[in-house]
């Protein structure tokens, strides 16, 4: 119940954090160009991530269990790149539709 209840919190929030994001992209969209947000957008994500695999991965140490194969580890990465590559193709069409039309228009 608890992880049902946290999942559905943090979907909620991802939901409003991704509709109100439309208004600084729109707006973001007068001075630069859309690949250009894309990448710097990409790059302050990743920047952000580090920290955050960083302490992952020592929680992870701390657990005592058998460590990941080789196969499921390259599982793991190429669907990473896979995931990677669909999501900068959805975010640059989804971009470049923002500084094409109004913002609420730009997701259909």
């Amino acid at each position: 119940m608890i992880k049902q209840l946290r999942g559905s919190i943090l979907l909620l929030i991802t939901a409003m954090i991704w509709g109100t994001a439309f208004v600084a992209q729109s707006k973001g969209m007068d001075y630069i160009e859309p690949f250009t947000y894309n990448s710097v957008r990409t790059l302050i994500g990743g920047i952000i991530l580090v920290p955050i695999i960083t302490l992952f991965k020592k929680a992870e140490n701390n657990k005592k269990h058998a460590p990941l194969s080789k196969a499921s580890s390259r599982a793991n990465i190429s669907g990473g790149i896979c995931c990677g590559i669909i999501l900068f193709i959805a975010s640059s069409f989804q971009q470049y539709g923002i500084s094409m039309t109004a913002a609420g228009k730009a997701g259909f």
